[in-house]
C-alpha cells in the first residue's frame, strides 16, 4: 500500500500559483523555480500536513501527540526534478492558509529522497500510513512522520538532523526510528549543550509553561 496523502483545502493550489507568480518579480533563490524554461511543467506534489514540537515538549520528552499542526506543505517539481518546498501556515484545524515560505535549499530534495526510502519499507507497503512532516525548531530538526492509520506504531525518519556536533547517530543516514527513539534523541540534543558547557546557564524547567496551557 502506498503512503496516504492528506487532502488540502481546494484553494491552496491557486495560492501556490499566486505565490510563485509574485516571487517571479523578485530575484534570489526563488529564481530556480520562477525562471524555468516552461512554467507549465511546474507541479505541486506530495501534499502533507506540517507539525511542530515546541522546545518545552522536546525537553520534557513528550510524545508526538503533543505536536501541533502548523502548516500545509508541498514539493514543487519540474518534470522529474524537485526544485523547492513550499509551505502555507494554517490554524490548528488546517484552515486560514497564508503563504509562509519557499525553500530551495537541501530540505526539498531531502524530503523527496526520504519519501523514496520509506516507500520501500515492508511495513509501509503492508499497512496504511499518512505522510506528515515534523519540525522541532529548537534543535533544528526536520523529519518525516508516518502516522499509522491502522493499529500499529508510527515511523519517524529524520530529514535534516540537528547541526554539527549534535545528533551524530543520524547525520546523513536514512535511519527510521520509533517515535520514542526519535524523541529521546531530540531530548538528548536539546539538553547536551547545557550538560557540556558550563558557560551556558541551565534551564529552569519548573518555570517553563506547560504545552497544554
Amino acid at each position: 500500500m502506498t503512503l496516504q496523502l492528506a487532502t488540502p483545502p481546494d484553494s491552496v493550489y491557486e495560492m501556490i500559483a499566486d505565490a510563485i507568480s509574485r516571487l517571479s518579480f523578485a530575484s534570489g533563490p526563488a529564481d530556480q523555480v520562477t525562471r524555468v524554461a516552461d512554467p507549465s511543467r511546474l507541479a505541486a506534489a506530495l501534499p502533507h500536513r506540517v507539525y511542530t514540537l515546541r522546545s518545552t515538549d522536546v525537553v520534557r520528552g513528550r510524545n508526538l501527540q503533543r505536536a501541533r499542526l502548523a502548516a500545509w506543505g508541498f514539493l514543487i517539481e519540474y518534470g522529474t526534478r524537485t526544485l523547492a518546498a513550499i509551505e502555507f501556515s494554517c490554524n490548528i484545524l488546517g484552515q486560514n492558509l497564508r503563504f509562509a515560505s519557499l525553500d530551495t535549499g537541501p530540505f526539498a530534495k531531502g524530503t523527496a529522497d526520504a519519501v523514496g526510502v520509506v516507500e520501500q519499507l515492508e511495513e509501509v507497503q503492508e499497512s496504511s500510513f499518512e505522510l506528515r512532516v515534523l519540525k522541532a525548531p529548537s534543535v533544528y530538526c526536520v523529519a518525516l512522520w508516518l502516522r499509522n492509520l491502522d493499529a500499529g506504531d508510527d515511523i519517524v525518519l529524520p530529514i535534516m538532523p540537528v547541526g554539527p556536533g549534535r545528533f551524530p547517530r543520524l547525520a546523513g543516514l536514512h535511519l527510521t526510528q520509533s517515535p520514542q527513539q526519535f524523541l529521546d534523541d531530540l531530548r538528548g540534543a536539546a539538553t547536551a549543550p547545557f550538560d557540556s558547557d558550563p558557560t551556558i546557564p541551565s534551564l529552569d524547567l519548573p518555570g517553563l509553561p506547560d504545552a497544554s496551557a
